[in-house]
């Protein structure tokens, strides 16, 4: 599947000095999954202490990356 950034996600990459193979890594490999505001899905992978939460919609062949956020914690469901 490919996946694309949204102009908003691509700011938050840039203002938060997220490094974009960072981002690929979590959608590719999250190792927590949970259910967004619908019809989103928030990936989470940890790296060191921190938890780097990436926000995507699915469509057809592509995964669209919305938003991404360091987090303290994982939510929990």
């Amino acid at each position: 599947m490919d996946i694309v950034f949204s102009r908003h996600a691509k700011l938050k990459i840039v203002q938060r000095k997220i490094p974009m193979r960072a981002v690929i890594a979590v959608v590719r490999f999250p190792e927590f999954r949970a259910d967004g505001y619908n019809p989103r899905e928030e990936l989470y992978k940890k790296f060191r202490n921190i938890y780097l939460k990436v926000v995507i919609k699915r469509k057809r062949n592509k995964i669209i990356v919305i938003t991404t956020h360091l987090v303290a914690k994982v939510k929990n469901n």
